[in-house]
Order: structure tokens, then C-alpha cells, then sequence
């Protein structure tokens, strides 16, 4: 896997920043991104009693529900509705986490994020009827990008099966011998 900040520089190079110098895609580490956000929160004394309920802007966990993944953000303008919770006017928000159906941690691969941007522009330009210029990507045939995907599936997500498994964990000497005698 690069190092993510050769993907971030990347990804600012090739999709560039927003107006106010950010880059418009970055991926980052769920559990160091935070947020000033408003809301209602409990508070508790040091044992843990419950002292009361507070309302106003708190720091947060941005990805409780999503930890120790990285996540690839895209930069968008607050909905005037949400400004009263994020109290801010741009956000970076989540777009693709790398996980895989089990919940463990992908590697971030550049052609994984490329293809997940491509998809997003390309459906974000459909939907608000502007032209999206098409990529090398979009310009191949459905074969040749069905073909990418899988190769990328292939790349990212291996052979998930338990012997698959116990081979990418260097656990698998043995395995045979030890799945007969739990049987015994």
C-alpha cells in the first residue's frame, strides 16, 4: 500500500482543491477525525453518575461507527439545513470506506480510489444534467470495466475463505491436520 500522503497529494494533483485551499478528495484514518458539532450531550461525573443533560457545540468522534478503516472524504458545501449541527459551511464527508464484509481494514489502492471518484462525478454530473468529460475509464467498454472491478475485487479482497484466510495470516501449517482432529 502508498503511503497516504502520496495518495493525498495525488489525489489534490489529479482533482485538485476547493475554493478555500482544502483538497477536494482526501483519504484519512477514522479514528483521528473529529468534529466541533451541535447537539444535546450527557454529562457524568468522573464515577460515572449521570450530572445532567448540555446543550451546544461539543467536539466529537467523527467515525464512532466506523473505526480503525481508512476512509476516502470529498469536500462538499453544507446543506443550510445541517448548519445548525455542523455550524460550519463545508465539510469532509464519507464517501468509501475501505472494509471489507467482515469489517476488517482494506489497503488503499490508488486504482480503487480512482475508479470510486470516476463513479461519483460521473453519477453527481448525470443527476444535475451537467457533462461530466469522461476518462480513459468511462471511455472503455462495460466488458473492459467489469473486467477492472474484478481484477480490483480480486486485489483487495483475495480468497476469502477460511483456507484463504488462514494463508494471509501465515496460520494455515497445519490447518488441515487441526480441522480433522477437531472432528475426532
Amino acid at each position: 500500500m502508498e503511503k497516504i500522503e502520496v495518495l493525498n497529494k495525488r489525489l489534490e494533483d489529479n482533482y485538485g482543491k476547493f475554493e478555500d485551499g482544502r483538497p477536494t478528495w482526501r483519504v484519512v484514518w477514522s479514528d483521528d477525525q473529529r468534529e466541533m458539532r451541535y447537539g444535546t450531550y450527557q454529562k457524568y461525573s468522573s464515577e460515572g453518575i449521570w450530572l445532567c443533560d448540555e446543550t451546544g457545540v461539543k467536539e466529537v468522534s467523527k467515525y464512532d461507527y466506523l473505526p480503525h478503516i481508512f476512509i476516502l472524504e470529498r469536500l462538499i458545501p453544507v446543506p443550510e439545513v445541517s448548519m445548525i449541527e455542523l455550524i460550519i459551511n463545508t465539510s469532509y464527508e464519507p464517501v468509501w470506506a475501505f472494509k471489507s464484509a467482515n469489517g476488517d481494514a482494506l489497503p488503499v489502492v490508488w486504482d480503487a480510489v480512482e475508479l470510486i471518484i470516476k463513479t461519483v462525478m460521473t453519477a453527481s454530473a448525470k443527476i444535475v444534467g451537467a457533462k461530466y468529460k469522461p476518462s480513459e475509464l468511462e471511455n472503455n467498454s462495460l466488458e473492459a470495466r467489469e473486467m477492472r472491478i474484478t481484477l480490483l475485487e480480486e486485489s483487495l479482497f483475495g480468497n476469502e475463505t477460511s483456507i484463504g484466510n488462514a494463508l494471509m495470516q501465515d496460520s494455515a501449517i497445519g490447518y488441515g491436520t487441526r480441522k480433522r482432529n477437531d472432528k475426532n
